[in-house]
């Protein structure tokens, strides 16, 4: 082969795995949402309490309803709140338990888990946190690779 041809092959290859990453790559828009699998998410608000509800996300089935008490005086929930819309590509996938970041780097997990994502074609839920008191929140992370920010929803 000669070297224009090797060099084409080359850019053949590079061009198919970054067309590779940019499909299954989230994308962010300029409003803070997310958009993964044929899901649009994005934060619609942060709440803290002493107490919190816990639900399905989307609500399902299940029509059990719990509410939580953090159990010491210093911590509280922060329940993230957030907007879904199923686009026509989605594609139903098992999604973990999502986590949230403090300003330290610090994980907290939640109890709640992801129901029948496409039950509905838009929907709002709510995940909560058990954190120590005041302690601001960064980031959520509904997998690896999708990141929510927080911070502007944290006053």
């Amino acid at each position: 082969m000669g070297h224009d041809t090797v060099r084409s092959r080359l850019q053949e290859v590079t061009m198919f795995a970054l067309l590779g990453m940019l499909l299954v790559t989230p994308t962010k828009a300029q409003d803070g949402s997310v958009t993964h699998e044929g899901l649009a998410m994005s934060v619609s608000h942060l709440e803290r309490g002493v107490i919190t509800p816990l639900g399905d996300c989307p609500l399902g089935e299940n029509i059990v309803r719990g509410v939580i008490a953090p159990g010491t005086n210093d911590t509280e929930f922060v329940a993230v709140h957030l907007d879904f819309k199923v686009l026509s590509d989605f594609e139903p996938i098992d999604w973990p338990r999502p986590f949230i970041h403090d300003v330290n780097g610090r994980v907290y997990r939640t109890a709640q888990t992801f129901g029948e994502m496409d039950r509905d074609s838009e929907y709002t839920c709510n995940f909560s946190f058990r954190v120590p008191v005041g302690m601001a929140v960064k980031e959520m992370l509904i997998d690896e690779d999708i990141a929510l920010d927080l911070t502007a929803h944290d006053r």
